[in-house]
């Protein structure tokens, strides 16, 4: 990314969208441990990974905009559809944000093979 850059405007990448189940549509990998619904650059490199945690009760692909535009710039974005029926707390939504992002270390990889690598962490 150069050192001026319009955040506004769509980003030099194009971008791929893809939504994916969790009740076991991937052979070679445990699946997620909810839906996603994943926005990449469609060149191949490694990009940085950003969770998008959407609004109470709202759906994941009400922000694909915004994730096909974050992409752009040379992000993969990944949100999980956490919310299903409220309860008295949100503990249940947290530990599967947990399970989310710990499945994203080994599992993400397999969901993109004509996507872009993520970025491993250091």
């Amino acid at each position: 990314m150069s050192s001026t850059c319009h955040v506004f405007k769509t980003g030099e990448h194009a971008v791929k969208l893809v939504a994916v189940d969790h009740a076991g549509s991937l052979s070679c990998v445990q699946p997620p441990p909810k839906p996603l619904l994943v926005s990449a650059p469609e060149e191949k490199g490694e990009y940085p990974v950003v969770v998008l945690l959407h609004g109470y009760l709202l759906q994941n692909c009400f922000y694909s905009q915004l994730m096909q535009h974050v992409s752009s710039h040379g992000f993969i974005v990944v949100a999980p559809q956490l919310y299903c029926i409220a309860g008295p707390d949100c503990f249940d939504e947290i530990a599967d944000a947990v399970k989310t992002i710990d499945w994203l270390i080994h599992g993400l990889a397999h969901i993109l093979p004509t996507m872009p690598s993520p970025t491993s962490p250091n």
